[in-house]
């Protein structure tokens, strides 16, 4: 955790303020639980990597308990629970388990998430607008691949086809 927040946001590693509290609109907002969901796929499929949620992007610790009161069960075990949910239906429950593990750590007064990915040995897309999507990690962003760049991805970094 001291080492991920000593390090800039890159091709492994993202920090999120919450999985679905919008500090903005200052309510539940699920569009932030697809952010979630796109860059572990990210991950997935490029070189695993690390989120941090309850982190803001110039490292403020936000905590999680916005997010814990969102849930019926406001606790670190809900949004374990939550988050494991939230995944494991678009990725799979197998893919989940194999590559994917949450640990909740306390930090300055506050709960922070560390989720950590492990690449995945094939291509994970995802129904983005009814079509699949392939989403990789480019520098700290997570992006989506035209269907051009899907092909030759997948065949340089698998070794296989789309």
């Amino acid at each position: 955790l001291d080492e991920a927040l000593s390090r800039e946001e890159s091709d492994t590693l993202e920090f999120k303020s919450s999985v679905r509290w919008d500090y903005n609109q200052r309510a539940v907002n699920k569009t932030l639980e697809e952010v979630i969901v796109k860059t572990v796929t990210a991950f997935l499929n490029t070189s695993g990597g690390v989120l941090l949620i309850g982190v803001g992007d110039d490292k403020s610790i936000r905590g999680l308990q916005p997010d814990y009161d969102s849930l019926p069960k406001k606790s670190r075990d809900g949004l374990q629970l939550h988050l494991q949910q939230i995944i494991s239906q678009r990725i799979g429950v197998d893919r989940y388990q194999a590559n994917i593990s949450i640990e909740f750590h306390g930090l300055q007064g506050s709960d922070v998430c560390l989720v950590r990915v492990k690449p995945c040995p094939s291509a994970v897309f995802l129904k983005d607008q009814n079509a699949p999507a392939l989403y990789v990690r480019a520098g700290g962003a997570t992006r989506t691949l035209n269907v051009e760049e899907a092909i030759r991805y997948v065949q340089e970094h698998w070794g296989g086809y789309v």
